[in-house]
C-alpha cells in the first residue's frame, strides 16, 4: 500500500468516529448463526454424498479464516479509541505534505 494513502486513512480514522460493519453489535451473533448454518449444511450434504470431504474441509477452513478476520477487526475496533489519542496528528499531516510534493 502506498504510504500516503495509508497515512490519509489513519487521519480519516482519527477524525471520524464511524464504526465499521465488523464493529457493530449484531455482527457477532449473525456471524455465528451463519457459520452454524454453513456447517450444518455441509454435514447434511456430506451425509448425502453430494459433496466430497475435501470440499467440506476447504469450506470449513474458509469459514474459520473469516471468523478470525472478523474477530481481529472487532478487537482492533474496540481498542482504537485508546490508541488514537497517542497518535501525533500534526506529524502525519506534515508527512503527507512532504509526500505530496
Amino acid at each position: 500500500m502506498n504510504e500516503r494513502k495509508y497515512l490519509q486513512g489513519v487521519l480519516e480514522k482519527i477524525e471520524t468516529n464511524k464504526v465499521s460493519i465488523f464493529g457493530r453489535r449484531m455482527m457477532t451473533p449473525i456471524l455465528w448463526i451463519t457459520v452454524a448454518v454453513v456447517v450444518l449444511a455441509l454435514l447434511g450434504f456430506r451425509e448425502d454424498d453430494t459433496i466430497n470431504t475435501l470440499t467440506v474441509i476447504i469450506v470449513s477452513m474458509l469459514a474459520g479464516c473469516f471468523v478470525g478476520i472478523v474477530s481481529f477487526s472487532q478487537a482492533a475496533e474496540k481498542h482504537w479509541p485508546h490508541i488514537a489519542h497517542h497518535i501525533d496528528k500534526g506529524s502525519i499531516e506534515a508527512r503527507i505534505e512532504d509526500l505530496g510534493t
